[in-house]
This record gives structure tokens, C-alpha cells and sequence, in this order.
């Protein structure tokens, strides 16, 4: 009598695709490499593509038939990246066994960013009962795309702001 044994080959890496995020902001993409063969396979992860910095947990790992292991892909948003920008990165899985490729394709954007600062220029001031006191403030565009800011207030006493609508200011202005 003589008993026929078969194995084989198959892995897969998958995991979440697309993410937005900040300029300066990191991305972090959780995949999964399984190890879907019959046998023990040694994987090679690498990273193609991108242009913006990218980053894997490992690269390189070997795992028994049915297993499967959390790889953590991590791609850093530069901080002179422009609203809408798209960085795409392939992220592979080679078999030590086969040579054959499992990949993640990776989608990072970055995201519009509505931010400002508002600084006195002035932190106190003083006049006499009936005086108007002014305070003059500087207002920033932080954000990452070009804004109008309408400028408002609270004061226990009557205020007035001028000018109430400030605008259209790009970013960095």
C-alpha cells in the first residue's frame, strides 16, 4: 500500500486600505499575514512605491501552516504635504517556498485642515470710566487650505470687533 500526501503553498496579507491624516501625523495600517499552505513558510515583507516614509513592524517571519501574524504598517505624513495629497505604498509578502507575492495596496491622504490662531497683541489695557479700549489681535490661518474667518466675542460690557469678518487668508497668513 502506499499513502499519497499533497501540500501546499498559500499565504495572504490583508488589512485596512485607506486612511486620511494631518501633515506631521502618522498612519498606522494593522495587516495580517496568514499562513493559509500546508507547511512551514518563511515570509519577506517589503515596502514599494511610496513616497512618503513607510515603515513595517517586521520584515521578515516564518510561520507555521494555518498561522497568522499582526504585521503593523506605518506610513509618517510629511509636514510640507498639501491638502488632498496621496501617498500609495505596496506592501508585500514573499514566499520563501513558492516565491510567490501576497500585497496590500496603502492609500494615505491628507486631510483638509480648518485651524486657526488668535493672539493678543495686547494682553491688558486700562481707561477711564466712558473710554473705549481697544485690543488689538493678530489672526493666523494655521489650517492647510485657504479660509474666511468671521471674528466674535463676550464681554460683560459692550464690545464691538472690527473688522467682524476677516478674509479670505491662505494658509500660513
Amino acid at each position: 500500500d502506499s499513502v499519497l500526501t499533497t501540500y501546499f503553498n498559500r499565504h495572504e496579507l490583508t488589512g485596512a486600505q485607506a486612511q486620511f491624516g494631518n501633515p506631521g501625523q502618522v498612519l498606522t495600517y494593522p495587516l495580517l499575514l496568514n499562513n493559509q499552505g500546508s507547511l512551514t513558510d518563511s515570509f519577506a515583507l517589503a515596502v514599494a512605491g511610496q513616497a512618503w516614509p513607510t515603515s513595517l513592524s517586521t520584515y521578515s517571519v516564518t510561520l507555521p501552516p494555518g498561522a497568522n501574524l499582526m504585521v503593523t504598517a506605518q506610513v509618517t505624513i510629511p509636514v510640507t504635504a498639501v491638502v488632498g495629497q496621496v501617498d500609495l505604498a505596496l506592501i508585500q509578502a514573499q514566499s520563501a517556498n513558492t516565491g510567490l507575492f501576497s500585497g496590500v495596496n496603502l492609500t494615505s491622504t491628507v486631510n483638509m485642515l480648518h485651524q486657526a490662531a488668535l493672539t493678543p497683541i495686547t494682553v491688558s489695557s486700562a481707561g477711564t470710566p466712558g473710554q473705549t479700549v481697544t485690543y488689538p489681535f493678530q489672526l493666523r490661518n494655521t489650517g492647510s487650505v485657504t479660509l474666511t474667518f468671521g471674528i466674535s466675542g463676550q464681554s460683560a460690557w459692550p464690545l464691538s470687533i472690527v473688522p467682524s469678518t476677516i478674509g479670505p487668508l491662505t494658509p500660513g497668513v
